[in-house]
């Protein structure tokens, strides 16, 4: 499977939605040992990275909009920030549009830019937990994350 993987000169590849609590008073870890017979424990600090699927936008494919009113559910502090408060928010962005003479590259090299950039960006909390939401082709992106 091949797609066009060509970012926009004007957009980094991984923008933070939703920062996080910025007062460090204010943030609310709980340390806990991982289970897999229960929901992950969402007072822990986590990074959510959201990854777009085919032909989308990372601009509007988190949003919902109704007339004039607009709700982007990952960094509306109503929406996804008001049930993981303590998590760092992030879009991936990838040209995932194609076109007759869009650049081709395998979904490989997608997931390994993901990796790659998520690594640069993440220096400072490499152990932090990462959740990825995906749709369509982000969650093939996102399965090939080395």
């Amino acid at each position: 499977l091949l797609i066009s993987f060509q970012v926009s000169l004007n957009r980094q590849p991984l923008e933070v939605l939703y920062p996080g609590p910025t007062d460090p008073d204010k943030i609310e870890i709980e340390y806990v040992v991982p289970s897999t017979s229960g929901p992950a424990n969402l007072m822990t600090k986590y990074s959510i990275v959201a990854v777009h699927g085919l032909g989308s936008n990372v601009d509007w494919s988190w949003t919902w909009k109704k007339g004039a009113k607009c709700v982007h559910w990952l960094k509306d502090t109503e929406m996804l920030p008001a049930i993981v408060p303590n998590a760092q928010i992030m879009a991936y962005s990838y040209e995932s549009r194609w076109h007759r003479n869009a650049s081709k590259t395998r979904l490989e090299l997608c997931g390994e830019e993901l990796a790659r950039n998520m690594h640069n960006f993440r220096t400072n909390v490499p152990d932090r937990p990462v959740i990825f939401i995906a749709h369509s082709l982000g969650g093939l992106v996102v399965l090939h994350v080395s």
